[in-house]
């Protein structure tokens, strides 16, 4: 096997990932719905926990109250022009009916004009402002999304009807807050009714939209309450440098039995974990291998709550968070590379190394688990998917298959080989980030992102603010990064510590700012955004004289964040190099 130019790889692990070992878990797995906080759930809980300590990990457990909502059922009913029964699904965080139902007129709100793909549309209100929704249920294509629902009920609609891709619908999350809503993010959960159908019944509710004055009568049932959940997390202690850890993680809950989403990524873990604690005198630091509850039903409540919760250790130690969500699905042929810039390279060049399958590099997107950019560690997650060209419109996991989300996603949808296939990538992954003399970032791609997305913003915004300033400084930051790379050759140990320090204090320094509104100690919206998302508002700056105002106090302030992350980045490697 190849051997990675950039880090010393535990290699001979590698050849010791177990198919066998892993479909077991995986047959157990495909037998148990796990539904967050149901008793289906904290079976899985159990069942990981029996398994570490089979392999002589002794997990530690954490308990807490999450707020969950379970899409129970949804009757959707044609009054008129004519009657007619259709399947329909609700979904989780949308508002439930009363038991009587509710009825209005269905209204179509077409895409935008000119859209690629109306399927993935990003629906904005302005888009309904087509027709008076007030009091209507809203027809729309594509998956159901935060977004599309927030634009609904921003339209005065009381319920919005999605049209899936697919014949069958799609399970989905319909909150835009991540994790457990704090008494400000709550005012955004939902407070209209949703549902969706499959194609098929979409078209023709589209068709009988087209002809004239439509009814319908909607009834769903959703359960949202707090339910205890739990996390399990294995912590391989490394010989050198055991305070340091990389944390790697993915949720045991799942949509009914949900073997590729995400039954694949627990039986990973579980590898992963067997081979690290089986080799701990062979890594340098450590592994923290975590489960994530309250995926779906919590909106990442899992992950968000352990950010919270175990924040000062996490803070000060990780030196990466690694996302396994999908591993081992059916057709999937190459990797969507979800990394952040400095990670890229190396999280790259391991997959290279050890499969030689194609890479699609991808910006992180913000779901998955991806709690934890506000504290400002790098990120990897390595999905492997089908071609393009063979994936599911707007399918997220699974390999792109269309079975995500859906009571067919079962034993049959996953590829044992690919299983086998995708822990090694994951496993190197993280082996290499334990045993790398020097952490393998390169920041010059992170100061070079600032330079670009702040040259794109400085068009948008001139007459407003001056971003050259900024744009200086981060030709400057991506100068002297290049001096902290360079001199990463040929280090002693106390050095490279010390350059570590340094690459984990710039990291701190500079994600949050590229990657958060919100900032360290908050959770942006579950809904995807660009680089430099508070900056970007810039983009809706009103006529309104007052609004305008607003707005631009509003983006000097976040300019002056970006000022004061460049400053302080700039100093921590002067401070470094001066040490040379």
């Amino acid at each position: 096997m190849p051997r990675s130019k950039l880090v010393n790889i535990p290699w001979k692990i590698l050849n010791e990932v177990s198919g066998d070992e892993m479909w077991k878990h995986i047959e157990w797995f495909s037998k148990v719905d796990r539904v967050g906080g149901t008793p289906g759930d904290h079976a899985g809980f159990q069942y990981i926990c029996d398994t570490l300590r089979s392999y002589g990990i002794r997990p530690e457990t954490y308990e807490f109250d999450s707020y969950i909502s379970i899409p129970l059922g949804a009757e959707l009913k044609v009054t008129s022009p004519e009657g007619k029964k259709i399947y329909a699904i609700t979904h989780a965080f949308a508002v439930p009916t009363s038991p009587e139902g509710v009825e209005s007129e269905l209204v179509y709100v077409r895409p935008p004009v000119n859209a690629e793909n109306p399927l993935l549309a990003a629906v904005k209100p302005e888009d309904y402002g087509q027709s008076n929704l007030k009091g209507k249920i809203v027809l729309v294509d594509g998956t159901a999304s935060p977004t599309k629902v927030a634009a609904a009920e921003s339209a005065g609609a009381i319920g919005e009807l999605h049209i899936s891709p697919e014949p069958m619908p799609h399970e989905m999350i319909v909150t835009t807050v991540w994790g457990t809503p704090t008494l400000e993010s709550a005012k955004r959960i939902p407070k209209i009714h949703v549902a969706s159908v499959g194609k098929q019944d979409g078209e023709f509710l589209k068709e009988l939209c087209s002809k004239g004055s439509v009814r319908v009568h909607l009834k769903t049932q959703v359960s949202t309450e707090w339910r205890k959940i739990r996390i399990p997390v294995a912590t391989i202690r490394g010989t050198s440098e055991p305070e340091k850890f990389v944390l790697v993680g993915g949720h045991y809950c799942a949509w009914y039995v949900g073997v590729t989403d995400n039954a694949t990524g627990d039986t990973s873990l579980l590898e992963i974990a067997r081979l690290a604690h089986k080799h701990r005198k062979h890594l340098k630091r450590s592994v923290k291998v975590a489960w994530w509850p309250g995926h779906s039903q919590g909106r990442y409540s899992g992950s968000t709550w352990f950010a919270d919760n175990a924040f000062d250790d996490l803070n000060r130690n990780a030196l990466a968070y690694v996302n396994i969500d999908s591993p081992g699905s059916k057709g999937a042929t190459m990797y969507d590379l979800e990394a952040m810039p400095e990670a890229m390279e190396y999280a790259a060049e391991v997959v290279r190394s050890v499969t030689k399958l194609k890479i699609q590099r991808m910006r992180p997107g913000r779901w998955g688990d991806q709690s934890f950019w506000g504290l400002g560690f790098p990120s990897i997650d390595c999905y492997s998917m089908a071609e393009p060209g063979k994936r599911t419109v707007g399918v997220g996991g699974s390999g792109g298959g269309w079975w995500w989300h859906t009571p067919e996603d079962t034993l049959d949808k996953a590829d044992r080989e690919y299983q086998v296939r995708d822990t090694k990538v994951n496993l190197a992954i993280v082996a290499g980030l334990c045993n790398a003399e020097v952490l393998p970032y390169d920041f010059t791609r992170l100061a070079d992102q600032y330079v670009k997305s702040l040259t794109e913003l400085s068009s948008e915004t001139a007459g407003i603010l001056d971003l050259k300033p900024l744009i200086s400084k981060a030709k400057e930051l991506k100068s002297k990064a290049a001096k902290l790379r360079a001199s990463k050759i040929d280090k002693a140990k106390a050095k490279a510590r010390k350059l570590n320090e340094a690459q984990m204090k710039l990291s701190r320094v500079l994600i949050p700012v590229l990657f958060t509104q919100e900032g360290r100690y908050e959770q942006d919206p579950a809904a995807d955004a660009p680089f430099f998302p508070a900056l970007r508002a810039a983009r809706s700056v009103s006529e309104n004289e007052n609004e305008h105002g607003f707005r631009k106090t509003q983006l000097v302030r976040e300019r002056n964040r970006i000022s004061d992350a460049l400053d302080q980045a700039l100093t921590i490697i002067d401070n470094y190099l001066e040490r040379e």
